[in-house]
């Protein structure tokens, strides 16, 4: 995973830790070579890795540690963070002040940075994945494993007021079972891929063995919605492998979608009068 806000940087998972590379841009051709300017953030076996947004801090983990390590690199210094179960997934807020911990059970913590406390949270259909956050970072949304549903944490409730230990338990918005359109397509199921564009306008949605991209229409305020927008079908036999959203790209979104052909689509998603969008989406679509 590159390292945000850097000239490149690259971290590597690897069975002994996480090597940092610095990697010489401006000669992309040459294959990139393990340097004395690379530095090894020693560990065992790690599955996943996580950059902070600023890319001051590094987070690390294995399916079969319960601990997160958070890496600063530049100072090699580290801190640990209990979990119960394997470490499937670590996901920052965009704001820095909160951390996803997904597990390979039906229980997850999300972190506080400000005190490194801890709120556990269930979801009802099974292991959490692919999070993705809003852009303030006052909303998570991610896909359960077993029952094919979109789930929702909105932070502005402030969960960390509780006193008491209690597992708080996550808010179903959208059902992903798997349906049939027309003869010869099928979408929903497992999740194997969650995009939200950074104005939280827009969800992508990939799902196993479907050949096509669901689009969703999203809002944060002043509540969350979430309504059925449309489909992006691919090519002939290709079914879509990986999605995400440009960052810098102004007024609407642009979708980049990774084929199974090696095809890679850009699909940008313009409205014509952007102020009748804003306008329809007070309005609840």
């Amino acid at each position: 995973e590159w390292r945000p806000l850097s000239l490149g940087e690259l971290a590597v998972a690897c069975s002994a830790g996480v090597y940092v590379w610095d990697i010489d841009t401006e000669n992309i051709i040459t294959r990139p070579a393990i340097s004395t300017s690379a530095r090894l953030l020693p560990g065992s076996y790690v599955t996943s890795i996580s950059w902070s947004p600023d890319g001051n801090y590094l987070a690390t983990s294995n399916g079969y540690s319960n601990c997160v390590t958070i890496w600063s690199p530049d100072e090699m210094r580290r801190v640990g963070l209990k979990n119960i179960g394997g470490i499937s997934q670590v996901s920052w807020s965009p704001d820095l002040t909160k951390i996803m911990v997904c597990s390979g059970s039906d229980i997850m913590r999300i972190w506080k940075t400000t005190d490194w406390t801890a709120e556990p949270w269930k979801t009802s259909g099974g292991a959490a994945v692919h999070p993705v956050w809003s852009k303030d970072g006052a909303v998570l949304l991610f896909a359960t494993r077993i029952d094919p549903c979109l789930c929702c944490i909105n932070f502005s409730t402030q969960i960390f007021s509780s006193a008491s230990p209690q597992t708080n338990v996550v808010q179903s918005v959208a059902d992903l079972a798997r349906v049939e359109i027309g003869e010869d397509l099928i979408v929903g199921g497992e999740v194997i891929g969650m995009a939200w564009d950074p104005l939280s306008q827009y969800l992508a949605v990939i799902f196993k063995d479907s050949p096509l991209v669901a689009v969703f229409y999203t809002r944060t305020a002043p509540v969350l919605a979430v309504k059925p927008g449309f489909f992006i079908k691919g090519l002939t036999d290709e079914v879509p492998t990986t999605v995400t959203f440009q960052f810098n790209f102004g007024d609407g979104a642009n979708l980049t979608i990774c084929w199974s052909s090696g095809r890679v689509q850009y699909f940008p998603i313009v409205s014509s009068d952007s102020r009748s969008r804003h306008n329809l989406i007070r309005k609840g679509f």
